[in-house]
């Protein structure tokens, strides 16, 4: 893509490039009672379906942007936090120097042969170095959950938790009586006639690629009473609510307030106003989702993934564990983080803030190449920040880009939803990991309403190119987004071990249903 059209995000193999390498960070609320709310959050950004861009760039050298390297041209309270211990030991890794593009006289900080020592429960200090050799923590193990906690719930300061659920609900029932009326101005359900699900599709115009999504619309339409099926294990939907017009105008204003109690700025509220005025041609595929999200520039999609109540608790959450394994790094060594469709870059900026007066050797990927340029633009002055294309569903995870068995942390938010087999994804991430690093996943736990009527639309993959999931658990069933529990099941199978989730399914953010997953590559013994 041309640099003079860099706004506009390449439509990615289905996704907003759900981060691309899909994005969409998709945030979800679970409501109370009645509709089940869910808000996407983290807008899978143009082109990074995560899953497939269609035409995946070829494989490029990290690049120091400090450095000059040529820049890439193209597209797009507070609950109980579960604490695991990992195994007790310390590791030795050989790290490689942070950049192979250039030669740099100065002495560099990325040594080979550096020593990086994890403490545990039983070994907190395991170099003996936390009072003398300018560790900026001393804090064991068990101190990180407390931390946690608190650091996410400054980020809500000025705000009442309680009242999510609630707002999220009223967001949720817009969503579903607006597919609701979708379907019945396209001639359905009149006179009380029932319809298949192919009939539906037909009279629709849905695209084929994104049937999927029409399928789960009339799940959800279901499992809140708005369509039902024929008795006796019919095979046709009867019964659809009946929309007035006014019902649904009434509706989409009120997503406005309940979307500004949320804490979305202007632009992300009028996102998904459009979204849901829109629902016909992206059906019809007439529309795409990228058009609608950068109407008004990035700043929706900076909306969906940062400037919210739940994105900003969520990342104060990632930022507080890297400043924290930060205090782990020997005094003097770069915090080694690998971030995986880093996107518009909404965790990125808090993370790099946490570790602001640390030595950095951080790599921005993304498979986008409008995302990288968007990296480049926002981050390409910090030191020791690099970039280079990465996808999710390379195999193995970051072949070529990043080096094994070296990562003090990897940063996946939004993005992981979109590999084909998330099992091979984990294990992938486990092997990048220096012994005792951790791996911080960003995912919603739960498909809402509001997802399905937007940035769902960014999943879909284009004519012949494999879905998310369909090489694992998901398979077969439609479904984008592992549950808390799904999640982590293949952490542990992954060879991870959970120490945290925030936040907990007791925190009125759950609503949402976005949540953090830390979990820790067992230390060598």
């Amino acid at each position: 893509m041309r640099r003079a059209r860099r706004r506009q995000p390449v439509e990615a193999g289905g996704g907003l490039t759900t981060k691309r390498g899909h994005t969409t960070g998709h945030r979800a609320f679970r409501a109370g009672p009645g509709p089940r709310a869910v808000v996407a959050v983290r807008a899978a950004a143009a082109g990074r379906g995560r899953a497939h861009p269609p035409t995946p760039p070829p494989p490029a050298r990290p690049e120091c942007a400090h450095r000059g390297g040529a820049p890439v041209r193209g597209a797009p309270a507070p609950g109980l936090l579960r604490l695991t211990t990992a195994t007790p030991g310390t590791a030795s890794v050989a790290l490689p120097e942070p950049c192979r593009n250039h030669r740099d006289p100065s002495p560099s900080p990325h040594r080979k042969g550096h020593t990086m020592r994890h403490p545990t429960p039983e070994n907190p200090d395991p170099d003996g170095s936390s009072a003398t050799s300018g560790r900026r923590e001393n804090a064991t193990t068990g101190a990180l959950p407390d931390r946690v906690r608190a650091a996410a719930a400054q980020a809500l300061e000025g705000t009442d938790p309680n009242a999510f659920p609630g707002l999220v609900r009223r967001v949720e029932e817009a969503s579903l009586l607006a597919m609701a009326r979708t379907l019945r101005d396209s001639g359905l359900f009149r006179s009380g006639t029932g319809h298949t699900g192919t009939e539906i599709a037909e009279a629709t115009g849905t695209a084929g690629r994104h049937r999927w999504i029409l399928r789960r619309w009339l799940l959800a339409l279901r499992r809140e009473g708005l369509l039902d099926r024929e008795t006796g294990g019919g095979r046709r939907y009867v019964g659809l609510r009946w929309v007035a017009r006014g019902e649904l105008r009434e509706a989409v204003r009120d997503l406005d307030t309940a979307g500004a109690g949320l804490g979305y700025p202007p632009e992300l509220r009028a996102f998904y106003q459009r979204a849901l005025g829109n629902l016909p041609g992206l059906l019809r595929d007439e529309v795409t989702p990228q058009a609608l999200l950068f109407a008004d520039g990035r700043s929706a999609a900076d909306g969906a993934y940062r400037d919210n109540w739940v994105n900003r608790y969520v990342n104060a959450a990632v930022a507080e564990v890297a400043r924290w394994v930060a205090g782990r790094v020997p005094a003097g060594s770069p915090v080694r983080t690998l971030e995986i469709g880093a996107g518009v870059g909404g965790s990125t900026a808090d993370v790099l803030d946490a570790l602001a007066g640390t030595p950095v050797d951080y790599l921005f990927t993304d498979v986008s190449r409008y995302f990288l340029d968007t990296g480049r633009s926002r981050f390409g002055h910090r030191p020791g920040v690099r970039f280079g294309t990465l996808d999710v569903n390379s195999e193995p995870l970051g072949a070529g880009v990043a080096e094994p068995g070296v990562w003090d942390l990897v940063i996946a938010a939004n993005v992981l939803h979109n590999a084909r087999d998330i099992g091979r994804c984990l294990r992938g991430a486990r092997d990048l990991l220096a012994p005792g690093g951790f791996l911080l996943c960003v995912d919603t736990c739960r498909e809402l309403s509001q997802i399905l009527t937007s940035m769902q639309f960014l999943m879909s993959p284009r004519p012949g190119w494999p879905r998310p999931g369909e090489a694992d658990l998901r398979a077969g069933t439609d479904r984008i987004f592992l549950t808390r529990e799904q999640w982590t099941a293949q952490l542990r199978a992954a060879g991870l071990a959970p120490v945290l989730t925030a936040p907990e399914p007791d925190h009125p953010l759950d609503a949402v249903s976005v949540t953090l997953f830390a979990a820790q590559r067992p230390a060598a013994t």
